[in-house]
């Protein structure tokens, strides 16, 4: 999968939904037109329009950026990376999901894995978010061919990575603030502190209190990526110091936590 194939996605997705949208307005132009007593039920109609019409609008506006990058891609050099934490800078996207589905690309704009959730069932759809916190999320980490590479169990109080060749076992310590949160390894004897803006996506980890492992930034993409990006606000992720593999699993973990409690 590249951005082309990405943004081609999106506005079907978006196309879908706004079609979708439409369907409980034909039934109350119908209604009202049956019982004209009724037909203060047309203010019914508002929300639904407004949100067809946004739909229709990122339809447009996707299909557009998926006609624009389709001849980019077709030049750009296939990225051979088979582990995406042998990469320094992924680009985050993310697709619709009840609870969080992410995608990492290369900057040459092909998917270098994903991350999402592993029980993506309907009625998760349907559930209210303080509901949604109280249960396990299990995600999956995932290869650009679709292989599920590591499993990530977020409890209440731990996360738990499983797949890889040594346990690990991050445990949620405490909250010195709004914008501090500290996760301990207490196998290997590491810290890990996210820092993170109160009004922003934008985040850091560090490791062991002192050193930035990893950096989480929107619209701070390079204007090289822009050819395969169109959205300048997509989301960035540096890692900045020479981590080893179960380090950078446990950074995307702890990332994997905090964005599925942030808009997107």
């Amino acid at each position: 999968m590249n951005m082309h194939m990405y943004y081609k996605r999106k506005a079907i997705i978006a196309l879908n939904a706004g079609i979708a949208a439409l369907i409980p307005p034909v039934y109350f132009i119908v209604y009202g037109l049956i019982d004209p007593l009724h037909r203060y039920f047309i203010w019914l109609l508002c929300p639904f329009l407004v949100y067809s019409f946004i739909c229709y609008y990122v339809f447009v506006l996707n299909k557009k950026r998926s006609e624009e990058t389709k001849s980019i891609m077709e030049e750009a050099a296939v990225s051979t990376e088979q582990d995406v934490t042998s990469i320094e800078k992924l680009l985050i996207t993310f697709l619709p999901s009840p609870n969080l589905h992410m995608q990492l690309y290369d900057h040459n704009g092909y998917l270098a894995g994903e991350l999402r959730d592993i029980n993506q069932k309907a009625v998760r759809w349907f559930m209210p978010y303080f509901a949604e916190k109280l249960l396990t999320k299990t995600y999956g980490l995932y290869d650009h061919s679709g292989r599920l590479n590591t499993t990530i169990l977020i409890k209440k109080n731990t996360i738990e990575l499983i797949g890889l060749d040594q346990k690990v076992v991050l445990h949620f310590k405490d909250q010195r603030n709004k914008g501090f949160i500290e996760f301990l390894d207490y196998e290997r004897s590491k810290s890990y502190y996210l820092e993170h803006a109160l009004f922003r996506m934008d985040a850091k980890i560090f490791i062991n209190s002192s050193a930035e492992a990893a950096v989480l930034q929107r619209g701070y993409m390079p204007l090289s990526y822009q050819s395969f990006f169109r959205d300048a606000n997509t989301p960035l992720l540096t890692f900045y110091k020479e981590l080893n593999h179960i380090e950078k699993i446990s950074v995307l973990a702890i990332f994997a936590d905090y964005l599925s409690t942030v808009d997107h």
